[in-house]
């Protein structure tokens, strides 16, 4: 009997839960261990209620005070994560001081835990010949049933996705992903914006870190090797080194075929490009942008005397940051470049002064 195995040509339905087979096991551990594991946290974290300061040497109190004092979840914040339980604070922790400890040989990527590391290993580079279950849609074939159970969702009709967004009429196949769509797309009452750049975030945590990026003084210290760009936390390295993408890895959109640089630029493309969802709205016209930066430029030609931004090279004045830099390089060339290098050499100076 051959190992490859279909599913019935009847689509999933979108209304059943897809449980996860694939979820780490959770094995008892000894009162040695789990004590071990809360010195480890005690030295690592800050348990500290934000909301009285009380302070507690296990997580398991910390989090006993927040929900009967407060009637919140206890977290702590680390690396702009948000580490609500015991599992999470541990895998953060690893991360930290043994960051390639669960390193993939193949592509480099790194995970927080050996579990993860395995599924990735699993359902991204097996060879296809090992693959266990074929899409009876399209050619694409899975190592596990959850997995193929998830993809055949995507193959379903407008019609037979059975959730509809009450604001857009936007259909989807689970009522989860329904739920995600109107709190990232639709509930912008919390969200918190940049004025200096226009970036949107949902935590007014992000949000203060981000604008300290703006306004702290001095560079940062962490160096990219490949541009000589500096950065003031590490974090925020990683994911500029992951827009390189030095694996050479190919991000394609499904729905046109266009090839992007890194998984970022893909979702973007995705985003501007396809989704016909335009969030933000001028109150003074009836025009509305998919961006937040897009409004801002917008608002911009509502009031003649408000301009945004000027040619660093002459007089010349823009209401686009875009169309800024697209006149920077087609008319001063030169100096654009000069600019470019000037900054990724500063940089490079100012690492080596800090070494």
């Amino acid at each position: 009997k051959s190992q490859k195995s279909s599913l019935d040509k009847s689509k999933t339905s979108p209304e059943k839960v897809i449980k996860n087979p694939e979820a780490p096991k959770v094995n008892r551990r000894s009162a040695s261990e789990l004590e071990e594991e809360d010195e480890r946290i005690r030295n690592f974290y800050k348990l500290q209620c934000t909301i009285c300061a009380d302070s507690f040497d296990k997580f398991r109190g910390f989090n006993s005070h927040c929900q009967k004092v407060h009637q919140e979840e206890a977290f702590v914040m680390c690396c702009d994560k948000k580490l609500n339980n015991r599992a999470k604070l541990v895998a953060h922790l690893n991360y930290h001081t043994n960051p390639n400890a669960y390193k993939c040989t193949k592509c480099e990527k790194t995970f927080l835990t050996a579990h993860g590391l395995h599924l990735h290993e699993l359902n991204n580079h097996a060879p296809p010949e090992e693959h266990k279950f074929i899409c009876p849609d399209c050619p694409r074939t899975f190592m596990t049933l959850y997995r193929l159970k998830g993809h055949r969702l995507s193959h379903l009709t407008e019609e037979e996705k059975k959730f509809k967004c009450p604001q857009c009429e936007k259909s989807f196949a689970l009522n989860s992903i329904l739920r995600q769509h109107i709190r990232h797309l639709h509930e912008g009452s919390n969200k918190h914006i940049c004025e200096v750049c226009a970036k949107e975030f949902r935590s007014k945590y992000t949000y203060q870190l981000h604008m300290n990026n703006h306004f702290e003084s001095g560079v940062g210290k962490y160096l990219c090797k490949m541009c000589g760009k500096l950065f003031k936390r590490q974090r925020l390295l990683q994911l500029h080194i992951e827009r390189h993408n030095e694996s050479g890895q190919i991000f394609k959109c499904d729905m046109c075929g266009k090839e992007a640089p890194n998984r970022f630029a893909l979702k973007r493309h995705i985003q501007y490009s396809h989704e016909k969802v335009r969030k933000h709205k001028c109150n003074l016209c009836s025009s509305a942008f998919k961006t937040p930066i897009g409004l801002r430029e917008h608002m911009a030609t509502h009031t003649s005397s408000q301009i945004l931004y000027t040619c660093l090279f002459c007089p010349k004045q823009f209401n686009s940051n875009a169309n800024k830099y697209v006149h920077q390089k087609r008319k001063h060339p030169v100096e654009y470049e000069a600019m470019k290098q000037k900054k990724s050499f500063e940089n490079l100076c100012e690492m080596e002064t800090n070494n």
